[in-house]
């Protein structure tokens, strides 16, 4: 789309502005790619607040990274306590089938072993490299077992 076009070409100012009028009638990935636009102040001053907002608008859209964004926002500010507004949203992440989010819940300590090769294997098929990884070196460990 011609917003994607423009950041890609540099033009972030404009960007900005395509991503708020898709954003604003409701557009998902537009809200995303606005919030990140925000949080990093590409095209415009940064507002974390604002960004919160987008993403908080892309996840209620359905968009997996966007509530994996809004974990991480709320864990840096309120600690790694299990009643934290990020858990919620990273469960939210999860259950959108965002893969980086499976990956996150994965390298828990407190994540049971049989649910951790679950949202380790769900994340490499949902395309996340690094679970592949994992996956892959678990099979060629197997192997040499044998």
């Amino acid at each position: 789309n011609v917003a994607n076009l423009l950041l890609h070409a540099g033009s972030h100012t404009q960007a900005r502005a395509w991503f708020h009028a898709a954003a604003t009638v409701g557009q998902p990935d537009a809200a995303h790619n606005l919030a990140v636009m925000l949080a990093q102040g590409l095209g415009g001053p940064a507002d974390a607040a604002e960004a919160l907002r987008w993403w908080r608008e892309a996840a209620k859209r359905g968009k997996g990274n966007a509530a994996r964004h809004l974990a991480m926002r709320s864990l840096e500010m309120d600690g790694m306590s299990e009643n934290s507004e990020g858990w919620r949203w990273l469960s939210v992440a999860v259950d959108l089938g965002d893969a980086e989010a499976m990956l996150m819940l994965h390298h828990l300590p407190s994540t049971p072993p049989l649910a951790r090769r679950s949202l380790r294997n769900a994340a490499a098929r949902a395309g996340c490299a690094e679970a592949q990884r994992l996956v892959g070196e678990q099979c060629w460990g197997s192997w040499l077992r044998l």
